[in-house]
């Protein structure tokens, strides 16, 4: 955390710490020194720029009256964006943070180093130049200068003197047309209108790539929610026929007044997003995605993907009987909505006698309660 005392501007981040590194090392930052990152002040917004491994730019115009307010407030921002405990393979989590991938450095700057328990090289700032921040990686025996434009992309001296940047990053290549899909409104079948947009999309580092943004609508409620996947080889032109399959299946969307929410075995995805129209909505994520480009291309973002834990559900209960049988396949069956609860059956799919159970999640998706169904003629293990 760090904040300035004149006007109370803070900023924060959050990172997971290994216990196996010792204090300063490669899994806790705490022991970083501070000449690895530059804070400043620009026309009123607090900036820090870190670097470890990727350029990280975090920016904050949030003011507390002290430390302790806006550690509290810090919190409760983390908790409330679903990444609490769930930051395996992205390790680092921030409000309004933009990431750079960092490439081709030379060999004296680039971290991790050969010897992991070396700290990332200092960073130091220089005055700007033109529309960009111009720093310098300083290593022992090499360096290199990184400049940032004020839309958080690499550029070279050229670019930073001419007075407009790129223009937009995240453009839309195709989209499909509408369709009708399954869904839940209060436990009854509903449907619920379902886009597809094939986007491009220009990150930080200036390398291009192509993702499939699906959105869902529900003009009764004006409620819209959307998720995006990267485009491959491997995924069809149809993301629909592909994405019903994993993201979207029967009765995995379920309506309510004030949220919706897509689920599966594993994770409830919702969004409380309202919306006048669909094309206000899609507006709205072409300009997130903007924003969080240099995330995308470390295969994460700040969509809020909520993991459901199996609290109360031995290990092996939805195992198959059989020696040496692969691991079971857990199936969403059902969902419903019952005395304020979220009720989600699931069943093992690799076994002609799979055990069955239902479990469920409180409004913030938390474990309430399990019920375990095993099969008829064999009972639950201990």
């Amino acid at each position: 955390m760090l904040r300035e005392r004149a006007d109370g501007q803070a900023i924060w981040f959050v990172w997971t710490v290994e216990d196996n590194f010792p204090a300063g090392k490669l899994g806790n930052p705490a022991g970083y020194p501070a000449a690895n990152q530059v804070v400043r002040i620009d026309e009123g917004t607090l900036r820090a720029f870190v670097y470890v491994g990727a350029f990280m730019i975090l920016e904050s115009r949030t003011r507390t009256s002290s430390m302790d307010a806006a550690q509290k407030i810090a919190l409760a921002d983390f908790k409330d964006s679903g990444r609490a405990g769930e930051l395996v393979g992205n390790r680092w989590w921030a409000p309004n943070a933009h990431r750079i991938r960092l490439e081709n450095l030379p060999k004296g700057v680039r971290w991790p180093p050969p010897d992991w328990r070396l700290p990332p090289p200092p960073l130091r700032s220089e005055a700007r130049s033109g529309r960009c921040w111009s720093f310098v990686l300083e290593g022992a025996t090499e360096s290199a200068r990184i400049l940032v434009d004020d839309s958080y992309d690499l550029a070279t001296a050229e670019e930073c003197a001419k007075p407009a940047g790129r223009g937009a990053h995240v453009s839309v290549m195709r989209s499909n047309p509408p369709v009708a899909v399954p869904a839940l409104r209060n436990n009854k079948p509903t449907t619920v209108e379902f886009h597809s947009t094939l986007v491009q999309v220009i990150y930080p580092d200036r390398r291009t790539g192509q993702m499939h943004v699906l959105m869902l609508y529900d003009p009764p409620t004006s409620l819209f929610w959307w998720w995006y996947l990267p485009a491959s080889p491997n995924r069809p032109n149809d993301p629909l026929a592909y994405e019903n399959q994993v993201v979207i299946r029967p009765d995995s969307v379920f309506v309510t007044d004030d949220r919706l929410v897509v689920f599966s075995s594993r994770t409830a995805i919702d969004s409380t997003e309202r919306y006048p129209d669909f094309r206000k909505g899609q507006e709205q994520v072409l300009s997130v995605l903007e924003t969080v480009r240099g995330d995308i291309q470390y295969g994460g973002g700040r969509l809020a993907l909520r993991t459901l834990h199996y609290t109360g559900i031995p290990g092996d209960f939805f195992s198959p009987e059989w020696p040496n049988a692969m691991a079971p396949v857990i199936e969403l069956k059902q969902v419903a909505r019952v005395d304020g609860l979220w009720k989600l059956t699931l069943t093992g799919t690799y076994a002609t006698n799979g055990n069955s159970a239902v479990l469920s999640f409180k409004d913030n998706y938390e474990t309430a309660g399990v019920e375990l169904l095993p099969k008829v003629g064999r009972p639950p293990r201990p």
